[in-house]
């Protein structure tokens, strides 16, 4: 459970910090071309100053809004989703989609009329929020007028919930302390459950851990209580050393993405293209290569005069799985960054460097999820090797009679030996 806990705050936490990172960087840019002090501007009710993003009271955002800064205050109104990360961040208006928030101190004061998704050292609720709530942190407060329409899941060190869940609350936390109400059952895996005087429980309430629940005289619970007794945790690495061993292994994704980017534009661009443009080809041809060529080997094998080939044909099979996984991420990444940056600036073109990176990151973080993962790494390895084996056949299949030693066309356009480097940087 700890380990998926990790998973799940990983991922969350990269996916606020490339949001914001990913506007901040492109808000900066624009203002910088149009001579605009990008700390200094006041735009739409949107003021920027010594680190501080707010949108005031009264102006209404009728899209998703991305709030990046040190400081983020949140007084206007947002139609739709709400995305802002900072070191302390406030939403104090009402929202009208979802609220996805990171940062050390986090408080949701306005009403949300979707999913509130929070990760911070601690966060703070004290609105109606008409679905649901998951939370990262290591303190949370669910003060008094605060009401969660549907569940509420919490993981972290200690929780305080005295308002009202009309669903479900399922806590993983050291210390929890409940002194509103739930409507439903009340699920948690903790070292110390408290029951206040004034809480009422319409469910079960379901505890595992080292210590029994406390509940208090008064309490109120509708269904029945259960302890389980969990056995002292097995030792295992620490957290720093799981996440850093995660954190290293994006650092050199990104550093072979730059790399391609910069020495093989031509095969990043190339390959990404047939995955788009031939996605049934690329399939097709990676599964033929992965299942079909160990049995042509094994045949090749049977045979006497067939043992050389069996070698060459052997090592080229191994060579061409190795290029695919290694590839992979940066080829599947232009492709998922080309998507991105369309839908956000229509258009506009952007740089193949930044596209690569910002593609291979987001796949990177879609690889962490438990399950999912493994599904998306096998699809990727036999779309990225059916793809490399589309190029080899393009380009070394025709050749001498035209195939592409020296040209190949991508895109519509002819590029030649020689790498351009106009578009990468």
């Amino acid at each position: 459970m700890r380990q998926k806990f990790i998973k799940s705050f990983v991922i969350f936490m990269s996916f606020m910090v490339l949001t914001g990172v990913l506007y901040g960087v492109r808000a900066w840019g624009q203002e910088i071309e149009k001579g605009i002090k990008p700390w200094e501007v006041d735009i739409q009710g949107e003021s920027k100053k010594n680190s501080l993003m707010e949108l005031a009271p009264g102006k209404v955002i009728n899209d998703d809004y991305f709030a990046p800064g040190r400081v983020v205050i949140i007084e206007g109104e947002v139609a739709k989703n709400l995305y802002f990360a900072g070191e302390e961040v406030k939403s104090r208006g009402p929202v009208g989609g979802d609220v996805l928030a990171a940062g050390r101190t986090i408080e949701v004061a306005g009403p949300v009329g979707g999913d509130v998704w929070a990760a911070g050292q601690r966060i703070l609720l004290n609105e109606e929020t008409k679905k649901g709530v998951v939370a990262f942190g290591e303190e949370m407060v669910l003060a008094l007028p605060a009401k969660v329409g549907t569940n509420l899941i919490f993981f972290g060190k200690r929780l305080l919930a005295e308002g009202l869940v009309k669903g479900n609350l399922r806590v993983f936390a050291d210390k929890v302390t409940i002194a509103g109400k739930v409507d439903g059952n009340v699920i948690a895996q903790a070292g110390e459950v408290i029951v206040a005087s004034q809480a009422r429980i319409g469910g079960n309430l379901l505890v595992k851990g080292a210590k029994a629940p406390q509940v208090m005289p008064g309490a109120q619970i509708g269904g029945k209580v259960e302890f389980t007794k969990t056995a002292p945790p097995v030792k295992e690495k620490p957290l720093w050393e799981r996440v850093w061993v995660k954190v290293l292994s994006l650092i050199k994704l990104l550093v072979l993405a730059l790399l391609m980017a910069f020495f093989a534009a031509r095969l990043l661009r190339a390959g990404s293209e047939t995955m788009t443009t031939r996605p049934g080809l690329s399939l097709g041809l990676g599964l033929g290569v992965a299942v079909l060529a160990p049995l042509v080997l094994i045949i090749l094998c049977a045979i006497v005069i067939g043992q050389a080939a069996t070698l060459v044909l052997g090592t080229f099979y191994l060579s061409l799985l190795a290029l695919g996984g290694l590839l992979f991420k940066p080829v599947a990444g232009l492709v998922a960054g080309n998507f991105i940056f369309r839908y956000l600036q229509k258009e506009k073109q952007t740089a193949l460097l930044w596209t690569v990176l910002l593609g291979s990151t987001v796949i990177w973080l879609v690889c962490l999820v438990p399950y999912l993962g493994a599904i998306i790494n096998v699809l990727g390895l036999l779309f990225t090797v059916g793809a490399l084996t589309v190029l080899l056949s393009r380009n070394f299949l025709t050749w001498p009679w035209g195939g592409g030693k020296n040209e190949k066309t991508v895109s519509g356009t002819n590029t030649s030996n020689n790498m351009d480097l106009t578009n990468v940087t």
